[in-house]
């Protein structure tokens, strides 16, 4: 499996947050977090890239921004790739779970 997405190719997978909805993500300054809040993600997964809604889990405020992970769950089939399977038999599902951890830090004066 680990064939399929072509290290020597695209060692990274990237995902990129900007203009992030605070509101969206709970994540606003001095207000307390009321649940897990949500992201669009640009992610680049063996060079295409898709958007995607990624779930804040784990926030962390600290005084200069914030710190948390991020949870999506994509299908290897929308970025083109094909799950392997031994004799037809046993197969990968096509669902991944994809993990980042985020820190977010106010711009330096």
């Amino acid at each position: 499996m680990y064939k399929m997405f072509r290290p020597d190719l695209y060692p990274k997978l990237i995902a990129v947050v900007s203009n992030a909805p605070l509101a969206a993500a709970n994540l606003i300054p001095d207000t307390p977090q009321s649940g897990p809040g949500v992201l669009p993600v640009e992610l680049t997964f063996c060079g295409i890239t898709r958007l995607v809604q990624a779930r804040i889990v784990n926030p962390k405020p600290h005084s200069e921004g914030w710190e948390f992970d991020l949870l999506t769950e994509v299908s290897l089939k929308s970025f083109k790739l094909k799950p392997s399977s031994v004799l037809g038999i046993i197969r990968v599902k096509d669902k991944v779970l994809i993990e980042a951890h985020v820190t977010v830090q106010k711009p330096k004066p």
